[in-house]
């Protein structure tokens, strides 16, 4: 896990004054690219604040949930707490206090969930003064860059956090990333709760607010001189001027630097900020800008249009911030502006969705919630668009609920069956994930009126399955037998650590049968006559679903009867750790036999058949049995057969290995 936060903490004297304030922002340009010098005049501006206003209404919104593995994949962030130094805006930065420090680290833990970055950013943070009772704090433009390599357009200057994250190096060396300074004048809250007193300003949620300007959420317009109303563009534009425009669609970089009409479009209040997400993100429309009359530096263009977002999920980039409130969640546009600009949009995730079993005419609706199993690191989960998208069996019934939130398992009347569901998750910008689970409508043993197969009351629902339905035998305390009648239905599962006896009846299974459990059967067997063991077909016959061993006796008592066990998909024994298909022959006496273990195809895991030998456990040993192995196939079904055959205990085919310390596990039961 990626250690997020490296903290450092810097003293100077104040000789250094002359050396900090004279630093400006810069843009930088590749070689063979020329970058214009942005005007002196923007440089001592270039300050986006957070605007403290008491009669906003108290709102509180609290930080989503971090996506599982979301966090240790995001960003890292030095954080530089200056102290008796001054900052690169010309404040003198106080030593800060430690719950000031918490505070701030929640805060940045926030946004390193949401972006991603291989590169550490660097904040140059600061506890001063402002010496303006009207702001909260302010970011200072950070440098900027242009045709890096990475650089999702041309001629366009991205903040050196994101010009970092997109070319995969640190383009500003040891330079910080971003600029940021706090009021230390207000009352704050540091507790990171959201409980903020009515008459504290909430400091995690001015740590977001300042953050995210840092990141990106800043245009490059400015007014020169402060009062005049003239407002110009830096150049090249910045990766947030490329995507707004007016009311009307016309882009604002068509207004020139300088020119009445760009004055008259950025004092209208009918600016907006046109991205493809940050459009998903709002409805399927852009999102408005703060855009009062007159222009207010350090606070138009660069925000959330209040009189639109306050009070609601999109709050945080607002202008203004009340007392009372605690906003710790960008926001849906903010992620959608952050991934428009060129901040990596993550891939949503969704996992682990269960495998739902519902009884013959039961239901699950909201068997899933799906916002519980799926996350996206720029995109709530109410933003992410969830469907089925295959084609699962129409009986099952499976579909989403109308919230679009849950998938719901209603199966028609009288269906049984067994269903896959692939379900994907798709966020505002196209990326995907998916996830599959299986949908088992069965008759359901339960045992509650004994082991009979035939006891209707030990079904759910009441009632003995008949030849079409699928049946599931999980693991409960008594486990059923067939006896007195053979038994036959549409399909088998039987369920890890569940046992199914035929005794020495028939069953017939029409379609899937699958042994996650163990099957048992046992039957008389006679001199030089073969018996079939869990040979088990379609109900004509004319098709074997299951094979199980064939035992033919050389020498044996008369009345000797075998109880053949196979348990599937299970590991045999600590000394033979990962067989799959595990073999119990139990004879009532003594006996000599040839013994026939079946393995399908698809059991063999890569490995040759010919490699095969059977092992028996004895005095809690493995031991290869004697007797002469013989690997025939017929159709697509393969054995081992051994001759010779005396003693009787737990089997299982492995390979063989020169160290003689382990046999390799092989066998896996796919039995469908």
């Amino acid at each position: 896990m990626i250690n997020k936060f490296a903290i450092k903490a810097r003293w100077a004297a104040p000789i250094l004054l002359l050396l900090l304030i004279a630093g400006s922002a810069r843009v930088y340009a590749e070689p063979g690219h020329e970058a214009r010098p942005v005007p002196q005049a923007a440089t001592s501006q270039g300050k986006v604040t957070l605007v403290a206003d008491p009669s906003e209404e108290i709102y509180r919104l609290p930080a989503l949930p971090v996506p599982t593995g979301v966090r240790e994949e995001g960003a890292t962030f030095i954080i530089d707490y200056l102290s008796n130094v001054y900052n690169s805006g010309g404040d003198w930065c106080d030593p800060w206090p430690e719950a000031a420090q918490n505070a701030f680290e929640t805060a940045a833990s926030i946004w390193s969930s949401i972006i991603q970055s291989s590169i550490p950013i660097t904040i140059e943070a600061c506890w001063t003064d402002i010496g303006d009772s009207r702001i909260l704090g302010y970011s200072l433009e950070p440098d900027h860059f242009s045709n890096f390599p990475g650089a999702p357009r041309s001629n366009t200057a991205y903040p050196a956090a994101l010009a970092n994250a997109l070319s995969g190096s640190d383009r500003n060396g040891g330079e910080p990333e971003m600029y940021l300074a706090y009021n230390r004048e207000f009352n704050y809250y540091f507790g990171t709760d959201g409980n903020t007193p009515q008459d504290a300003y909430d400091f995690e949620t001015v740590v977001l607010h300042e953050m995210g300007h840092g990141l990106g959420f800043s245009g490059s317009a400015y007014e020169n001189p402060l009062g005049s109303g003239n407002i110009y563009w830096k150049a090249p534009p910045n990766s947030f001027d490329r995507f707004t425009q007016n009311g009307s669609g016309a882009p604002l970089l068509d207004f020139s630097s300088g020119s009445s009409g760009l004055a008259q479009q950025m004092t209208s209040g009918d600016i907006y900020f046109n991205g493809p997400q940050v459009n998903a993100a709002n409805g399927g429309a852009p999102a408005r800008l703060y855009a009062p009359n007159p222009w207010e530096p350090g606070s138009s263009y660069s925000h959330l249009d209040d009189s639109t977002y306050d009070n609601g999920p999109n709050a945080l980039m607002t202008h203004a911030l009340g007392n009372g409130s605690s906003i710790h969640d960008p926001g849906p546009i903010t992620r959608g502006m952050l991934a428009d600009t060129g901040w990596e949009n993550a891939t949503p995730t969704i996992a682990g969705m269960p495998d739902q079993i519902v009884h013959l005419n039961g239901s699950a609706p909201n068997a899933i919630d799906l916002w519980a199993l799926s996350g996206d690191r720029e995109t709530p989960n109410s933003e992410l668009t969830y469907e089925i998208e295959n084609t699962p069996s129409p009986g099952a019934g499976v579909e989403m609920d109308a919230s679009e939130r849950y998938i719901d398992v209603l199966p028609d009347a009288g269906w049984t069956g067994q269903t896959s569901v692939t379900v994907r998750v798709t966020d505002p910008g196209g990326k995907w994930d998916h996830d599959t689970f299986t949908v088992t409508i069965a008759r359901i043993w339960d045992g509650s009126s004994g082991s009979g197969w035939h006891t209707s009351s030990s079904w759910t629902p009441s009632g003995l399955p008949v030849g079409d339905e699928l049946v599931l035998i999980p693991p409960v305390n008594t486990h059923p037998v067939i006896s007195g009648s053979a038994a036959a239905v549409g399909g088998l599962i039987i369920q890890p650590g569940a046992v199914l006896d035929l005794t020495g009846q028939m069953l017939s299974v029409e379609s899937q049968l699958t042994n996650n459990g163990t099957l048992k059967q046992t039957l008389e067997v006679n001199e030089l006559l073969t018996t079939e063991f869990l040979r088990i077909t379609n109900q004509a016959g004319t098709q074997v679903k299951y094979y199980g061993v064939d035992i033919t006796p050389s020498l044996v008592a008369s009345n000797t009867t075998v109880t053949v066990s196979i348990a599937g998909d299970q590991v045999c024994s600590p000394q033979v750790p990962g067989a799959r298909r595990c073999y119990q022959i139990s004879p009532s006496g003594a006996m000599d036999a040839r013994v026939r273990f079946y393995i399908h195809e698809d059991e063999l895991g890569g490995h040759l058949l010919m490699d095969l030998s059977a092992y028996h456990l004895s005095a809690g040993a493995w031991k290869k049995e004697a007797g002469l192995h013989q690997y025939p196939v017929v159709g697509d079904v393969k054995y081992v057969e051994v001759g010779g055959i005396d003693q009787y205990s737990p089997f299982a085919l492995s390979e063989f290995v020169l160290d003689h310390a382990h046999y390799l596990p092989i066998i896996q039961n796919k039995y469908t």
